[in-house]
């Protein structure tokens, strides 16, 4: 087995627990991606978990949802607690959309890969949204490389690494998205601990 690929399943109980709310930054940035996109848009959101606290949020706001996770415990919970989305078992690298969409949420899951991976991911993610469509994401929050880590929650392992806020930028760009808004979520250590920083980006009209 890949050594990077998070395991969620062995503390999926633990961490929908804790994993309840967002943060007023994070609402902040959520409230900017809202703005841009048309009211009940369907929304593609990879790396969904159990759909708490985004999903939620956002099918409270009249969006559907398309949710995508590797953690076959925690779609079981979004299933549950949210049966008239559509949930579906992937690898988010593996994972092939059957339509565009006006927005696609990135959140919390580009760190558990490596930054290869992270690079093409985003580049795929660009080609299945609409023109003027919105990604919001969330990565690292240095402005400088820092090497991948592992870190542990609920005693399990798990891999992170992230691009330097510039880096995501460029990549962004290069595959037709433009910043819109970023923000800090949480402050680095100035060592390991990279941070995070969440962004919305804007897809390019062709011309």
């Amino acid at each position: 087995m890949t050594t990077y690929k998070a395991q969620y399943d062995k503390i999926s109980t633990e961490w929908n627990t804790i994993r309840q709310t967002l943060s007023a930054p994070e609402l902040r940035l959520f409230a900017e991606f809202q703005r841009r996109i048309e009211p009940q848009s369907h929304l593609l959101d990879l790396g969904c978990g159990s759909g708490c606290p985004v999903a939620t949020m956002l099918t409270d706001k009249g969006f559907e949802i398309t949710g995508v996770d590797r953690s076959h415990n925690l779609l079981e919970i979004a299933r549950t607690n949210m049966p008239n989305q559509h949930w579906v078992k992937a690898e988010l690298e593996e994972y092939r959309p059957t339509q565009p969409y006006t927005g696609i949420i990135l959140w919390d899951c580009l760190l558990h890969l490596p930054i290869h991976a992270q690079s093409k991911l985003i580049s795929k993610v660009a080609n299945y949204l609409l023109p003027n469509g919105v990604l919001i994401l969330s990565s690292g929050g240095s402005e400088y490389q820092t090497p991948a880590f592992h870190s542990t929650m609920f005693n399990v392992d798990f891999y992170c690494d992230s691009m330097s806020v510039p880096q995501l930028i460029a990549v962004c760009r290069e595959s037709g998205l433009e910043l819109i808004k970023k923000g800090t979520l949480n402050q680095g250590d100035g060592t390991r601990n990279p941070g995070r920083m969440g962004f919305v980006m804007q897809k390019r009209k062709q011309t």
